[in-house]
């Protein structure tokens, strides 16, 4: 292969197709899902290092040799650059490349000192002897067995990562999965894979049916093979439970997978049976429904919920005061407060009944009532908890008492699942749970189970809000089972009817418009019209809603009342796309707010800086963090493709592969803020919007405003909205289970 030396200031287009070789001296992108790559390659000849653009099949690093084919462009702000139809990455086979190799990070548990002490043991072979004979390791004097075992599994797992990274580029799969391929089928992940691609979907987390299909496409299985129709009905099911539900009606369930697969109904029949036969998809019989066909992990969940609170409230409960009437007079004597009827009523039953929910919307005494029921309890050992680190921080706050999420005080076992569970419950006598609406039926059948028979269950949340994210509508259905006693605090306190955010939440509610302050008075509530003269779904409308919002976000708001244009204002949108979703309006602000020149780490289509605004997509046992979790980042070094956030006092690492499971959160989806309290929130609504605008939604950002909420768009989509009460509802069988 000839190798090109042309000088830097030489290199501009040209009309051939060119060949050059090298060594990659750092990697400054790398695109795990595509494999599109930046590479520094020093080129023979030339003082300082070229840049080449191109697709790779496995993942390069520093100190191994690049060729390519291609063509010199010029960039107008980078400048020249190599971009490559071809571009092949090989190991190097000096004793300084192999150094720099190992040393790039890309084998874990070889630095520098140790790659130059490989290096000085077998020199140029290194890479060979670690490839055929990696015991030799244990030739090499100072290394202990431990460390040389470590170091042996370390270079197996990084090989055959290598080869499923080829194994999956090659059938038009990204090579971002490749870790998580080879955690979940080792050695054997390319023959498993060959006999069946679905199971990708099925078994490994990030890997959808559509990725897997064409995947099978590709591996030449037949479009109306069992193993697609299969994977096909768990992938309908996944959606489903995605957009909350726990089940399907068979027939709901046969009309999705027949949009999705394009085969026959007995075709799709056919699987239904062999997929419960074999029991990986459960059914039932709900009135009113038919049957119903459940992937198990909710069918199993559901009956959890059921069962475990039955048993709860069957149990003996912890001793409580024998003159009620007494000992609430003494609390409220004691914290200078009068209790209302419902708040006496709900501390009343939270100091006999075993499971009690107690719901209400802003402003109707919930947090006075807690901190009431939790001096009622305060000779107990007492938890506290919530679904998010925000929702907890805030019940901490309130109650002046520890609180964690759910999944922090269960605890995340090394081999899975939690510490606390049916098996090693908790040590507790009274539970409580703030923000129930967010809890879905999966996380209050892990939490359930881990309690003890005689602890009291709490659970506080707001009905009207909306339902968790993941599937189930539990705290509907426990309020609707009328199996558990409910409290409903209905009353808007004196203080807080001065505040529009309140008055307006519950006008929302209610089916009202909301109301502005009289002209000249200042408000903690916005309501900023902006509408076409004539066609008010024309782009120029949407551009000017977006220019009203980056203008309140970085001067007005700021200005006005104070407040930091990143830490204390949340923009809150109803939906991910459009000219006013999340996706458009993180660009904009990112641009407004952090236009950093700097060192950017880059995922997809998503690059971060310095002090970018982030939030958590998914759990991460291993990382501690959860669905959610928002933080700063605060360290990016783009050698090593690794970022660093500040999660809210923790600082957290994550590799580029990682960067899926995270998202920039200048703005966020209102379904995303669930749980969650800023000092200022900004809300688009647009009729780009219509298939989300209705009440709850609105209503539920709206209330995540401590200070000030400001609505800006167009009023047909606000009055849209306020009139909606959607009829989805969510299928689920936790009601009827409690009832029975």
């Amino acid at each position: 292969m000839t190798t090109t030396t042309r000088s830097n200031a030489a290199m501009s287009p040209k009309g051939g197709v060119e060949r050059i070789a090298g060594q990659i001296v750092s990697v400054k992108a790398y695109k795990p899902d595509s494999g599109w790559a930046v590479l520094k390659v020093r080129l023979a000849g030339q003082r300082e290092p070229a840049t080449v653009i191109g697709h790779v099949t496995n993942c390069a690093g520093a100190g191994q040799k690049c060729s390519a084919e291609g063509v010199w462009t010029t960039h107008r702000q980078w400048g020249p650059q190599f971009k490559a139809s071809r571009l092949e990455i090989e190991n190097p086979s000096s004793s300084e490349g192999i150094v720099k190799f190992l040393s790039s990070g890309m084998v874990k548990g070889i630095g520098p000192e140790f790659a130059r002490t490989l290096v000085e043991a077998f020199g140029d072979q290194t890479l060979e002897v670690l490839e055929k004979e990696p015991h030799r390791i244990n030739e090499i004097k100072g290394i202990g067995p431990k460390r040389a075992e470590a170091l042996v599994n370390a270079l197996s797992e990084h090989r055959a990562v290598q080869e499923i990274m080829v194994f999956l580029h090659t059938h038009g799969l990204g090579a971002n999965r490749a870790k998580a391929v080879y955690d979940r089928y080792g050695d054997q992940a390319v023959e498993r894979i060959k006999e069946n691609p679905y199971r990708l979907s099925i078994e490994v987390e990030g890997i959808g049916f559509l990725i897997a299909d064409g995947m099978a496409r590709s591996l030449g299985i037949a479009h109306d093979s069992m193993e697609r129709v299969r994977a096909g009905l768990h992938h309908a099911l996944l959606q489903a439970a995605n957009n909350g539900h726990c089940a399907l009606p068979a027939g709901e369930l046969l009309k999705e997978s027949r949009t999705l697969l394009q085969v026959s109904d007995d075709h799709l029949r056919r699987g239904i049976e062999l997929e419960i036969a074999e029991r990986q998809l459960l059914s039932t019989e709900i009135e009113g429904l038919g049957l119903v066909v459940y992937l198990p992990r909710y069918w199993y969940a559901e009956r959890k919920v059921a069962r475990g609170l039955k048993r709860l409230m069957s149990g003996a409960g912890a001793d409580c005061a024998p003159d009620l009437d007494k000992a609430l007079a003494e609390v409220e004597a004691r914290n200078s407060i009068t209790l209302a009827g419902r708040q006496r009523e709900a501390v009343r039953l939270g100091a006999v009944e075993k499971v009690l929910v107690i719901t209400g919307g802003p402003g109707c005494g919930k947090t006075t009532t807690l901190k009431a029921l939790l001096e009622f309890h305060s000779d107990k050992r007492v938890l506290l908890c919530a679904p998010t680190g925000r929702a907890a921080k805030r019940m901490g706050e309130a109650t002046k008492r520890d609180a964690s999420t759910i999944h922090r005080l269960l605890g995340v076992s090394p081999a899975g699942g939690f510490k606390f569970n049916a098996d090693n419950k908790l040590e507790a006598d009274v539970v409580v749970i703030d923000e129930m609406s967010m809890v879905d039926v999966q996380l209050m059948a892990a939490l359930v189970e881990a309690l003890p028979d005689h602890a009291i269950l709490i659970l506080v949340g707001d009905k009207d809000q909306l339902p968790s994210v993941g599937a189930g509508a539990v705290l509907r259905d426990l309020i609707e089972s009328k199996a558990i006693p409910v409290v409903e605090l209905n009353e808007i306190f004196r203080q807080a009817q001065g505040s529009m955010i309140v008055v307006n939440a519950h006008r929302i509610n209610n089916g009202q418009m909301p109301l502005a302050r009289e002209p000249g008075k200042s408000s903690d509530f916005y309501y900023f019209k902006v509408d076409g003269a004539h066609d008010e779904d024309r782009p120029e409308v949407y551009e000017r809603i977006r220019e009203r919002i980056l203008e309140a976000v970085t001067v007005k708001i700021p200005q006005t009342f104070g407040l930091h244009s990143i830490k204390d204002i949340q923009v809150l949108t109803p939906m991910h796309g459009g000219a006013l979703g999340t996706q458009a309006l993180n660009e904009a602000l990112q641009k407004a707010l952090n236009p950093s020149q700097g060192v950017r780490l880059t995922h997809g289509q998503q690059s971060y800086a310095v002090g970018d605004k982030v939030i958590q997509l998914s759990n991460d046992y291993d990382r501690d963090v959860f669905n959610g979790d928002m933080g700063r980042v605060v360290r990016i070094e783009l050698g090593a493709g690794l970022m660093w956030v500040d999660m809210e006092g923790r600082v957290v690492e994550y590799k580029t592969s990682d960067l899926i499971n995270l998202s920039l959160a200048y703005a966020k989806s209102i379904h995303k803020s669930q749980g969650s309290e800023y000092p200022a929130v900004v809300i688009p609504l647009t009729t780009q919007h219509t298939i989300m605008l209705e009440r709850q939604l609105i209503y539920t950002g709206i209330t995540r405003g401590r200070q000030l909420v400001l609505l800006i768009g167009q009023e047909r989509a606000l009055k849209r909205a306020v009139r909606t009460v959607t009829a989805r509802q969510r299928v689920t069988n936790l009601a009827r289970l409690l009832a029975a």
